[in-house]
């Protein structure tokens, strides 16, 4: 487990959070906290604050401390986490981390669903945490049309995805190998279960940099022996940075839908 990243160090430990209440708790639960409806210190993500606190407690071996000073892409011109000094058998991770373990690694990597992993489970898988990148059109010039109708081609869109190691949204982009790729893409297209946005990426940005930093303070306290009783108070704080921006501001994005069918 690892916090570190060049910019918004603490990412990794949202993830987790994020994985832990929609697999407990389904999308609705889900897509209420995100959207600010479900306070920060209710029993729902107390608990899956909680379950993951206790990741980072057996055997009182330094697990918080490694975490905050470990970058969540392993050591420098590594392969990833899996595959360091300290090396692990698993690590919570998205689609992109096959790219990670692609070059320069001479070891099979593997992925199945989180659900079945997470500390307190084994859950059902109840609904898959997506990401995406967007591209907004802020005017009705023909020149832009043209730049977004040609980056979101078949062409383009697959050039972006071989050379970044990303799925594309297109669904004619599939990717051209077997094995650990295509599974991913199934999930990615199947209809079994619902698709909920990465809740950070859709909160107002004073409320996710406040969860952030609820990471990296939580792992701080439990480096420090003080352990489960300090989560109530550091989920306090984040719920009083989430009210005041709340005065001024209401999501509006739709957070957690089934994919569509493709065109045919």
């Amino acid at each position: 487990m690892g916090m570190g990243d060049d910019g918004p160090s603490g990412w990794p430990g949202s993830d987790w959070i994020e994985d832990l209440l929609l697999q407990r708790e389904g999308p609705e639960v889900y897509e209420r906290w995100v959207r600010g409806q479900l306070p920060w210190d209710s029993e729902e993500v107390q608990g899956a604050w909680q379950a993951w606190g206790n990741l980072l407690t057996p055997g009182d071996k330094g697990l918080a401390k490694r975490a905050l000073i470990t970058d969540h892409r392993g050591p420098t011109d590594g392969n990833g986490l899996l595959f360091g000094k300290d090396a692990c058998m698993l690590e919570h991770q998205g689609s992109f981390a096959p790219f990670f373990y692609s070059e320069n690694s001479d070891k099979d990597v593997d992925f199945t669903d989180s659900a079945e992993l997470l500390p307190g489970g084994p859950y059902r898988v109840k609904a898959h945490e997506v990401t995406g990148d967007f591209a907004a059109l802020f005017s009705d010039s023909g020149r832009a049309r043209n730049l977004l109708r040609e980056l979101a081609s078949e062409s383009r869109q697959r050039d972006w995805a071989d050379s970044a190691g990303v799925f594309s949204a297109n669904n004619k982009v599939r990717p051209g190998d077997g094995g650990v790729e295509h599974e991913i893409a199934d999930r990615l297209t199947s209809k079994d279960t619902a698709r909920c946005l990465d809740a950070s990426d859709v909160m107002l940005p004073a409320v996710r940099d406040a969860f952030y930093e609820a990471i990296l303070l939580t792992l701080t306290r439990y480096s420090e022996g003080e352990g489960p009783g300090s989560i109530k108070g550091i989920l306090e704080n984040v719920d009083k940075v989430q009210e005041a921006q709340a005065k001024n501001s209401v999501i509006q994005s739709e957070v957690c839908s089934t994919p569509q069918q493709p065109p045919l």
